[in-house]
């Protein structure tokens, strides 16, 4: 071994590297293959996705049509819930003096507390999306906005413009939902 060090040295570098490399590929794998798997019915839920065609070739998009979930519904028995998801870009919510840009806001349909597996702290996850105007927000934001308050009925103003009323607080989402 200490005859050909330098043969010895690239050798053991080598292995360290691929091992190293193997240990990362293997974390990597292992959180892609984890994501929403906590949901109790992750097994039947299904995103919808289409190809489309366009000026540039054919693309593969996870968009469809506003319409398609009540379509699908109704034409599909084996569907019992269906819920749109739509991410909203970065909005201004401000409470009081209480103003944060925030980029993780999504909008959806009544159904989708029903749906997956987002357990309440506080209000009811089955009627917390039932009005236009209610949010459900994670621990970590009621606690951004409101401090030790509880945030069921308190009111957060979107953009400086649209009221919403915070109906139900969320237990913090895994990272990898």
């Amino acid at each position: 071994v200490w005859k050909h060090k330098g043969y010895s040295f690239i050798n053991i570098a080598g292995l360290a590297v691929g091992m190293a490399c193997a240990l990362f590929i293997l974390i990597w794998v292992q959180d892609e293959l984890s994501f929403d798997r906590f949901h109790a019915r992750a097994g039947s839920l299904y995103r919808v996705e289409q190809d489309q065609s366009g000026g540039q070739g054919k693309f593969h998009v996870n968009v469809t049509p506003y319409g398609m979930a009540a379509a699908l519904k109704a034409e599909i028995p084996e569907i019992r819930e269906t819920s749109r998801w739509a991410s909203t870009g970065t909005l201004l919510v401000r409470e009081g003096e209480n103003a944060f840009y925030e980029s993780r806001i999504t909008a959806v349909d009544p159904a989708f507390l029903s749906m997956f597996t987002f357990p309440a702290l506080r209000g009811d996850a089955g009627t917390a999306l039932s009005e236009p105007a209610s949010m459900a927000v994670t621990e970590d934001l009621a606690r951004k906005y409101f401090g030790t308050a509880d945030a069921i009925d308190k009111t957060l103003t979107i953009n400086n413009r649209y009221p919403v009323t915070v109906t139900a607080v969320l237990e913090n989402v895994p990272s990898n939902t």
